[in-house]
């Protein structure tokens, strides 16, 4: 996607179209200061065809060094109601009401995600106590496939 800066320090991951502390936001404290890079990763899936699975942002010193350093196991929640989600330096963070907007801006990138609406798990990477990488997970392929397997098993949801 491309490149923004963080100055506060602070990250907030949150649906675009919703002031900070309006839906369930995260606030991500000890961010590393500086250019931080996103990406958006796609992948097929079934008659949706190419669908988001994952939004990530990584300090720029730690771009290529994403596969080293593993994403903390306990995950938090951000929840999307307009099928877009982003990260951003809060101190500059702004509603952004146009979702078709995606893309990399100033101080911060937002993306749709996957499937739209919902609650998507969120990670974080810490080298000495600063956060350097953020993903929010889009897509669980294997968890969609159980749940959509079972919706047309079991009939409409």
């Amino acid at each position: 996607m491309g490149a923004f800066q963080v100055e506060s320090g602070q990250l907030v991951v949150i649906d675009p179209a919703f002031s900070v502390g309006e839906n369930k936001d995260v606030i991500v404290r000890n961010a590393k200061k500086g250019e931080w890079h996103a990406m958006v990763t796609r992948g097929k899936f079934g008659w949706w065809g190419e669908v988001v699975v994952s939004i990530s942002a990584h300090a720029k010193e730690f771009c290529g060094e994403r596969d080293a350093i593993k994403w903390e196991e306990n995950a938090f929640f951000v929840r999307v109601d307009t099928g877009a989600a982003g990260v951003f330096d809060l101190k500059h963070y702004q509603v952004c009401n146009e979702v078709s907007e995606c893309g990399v801006r100033p101080f911060g990138a937002v993306s749709r995600t996957g499937f739209g609406d919902g609650d998507y798990s969120c990670y974080v990477k810490t080298v000495n106590g600063e956060v350097v990488a953020i993903l929010i997970e889009c897509m669980d392929a294997e968890s969609l496939v159980d749940h959509w397997t079972s919706a047309f098993t079991n009939g409409p949801l």
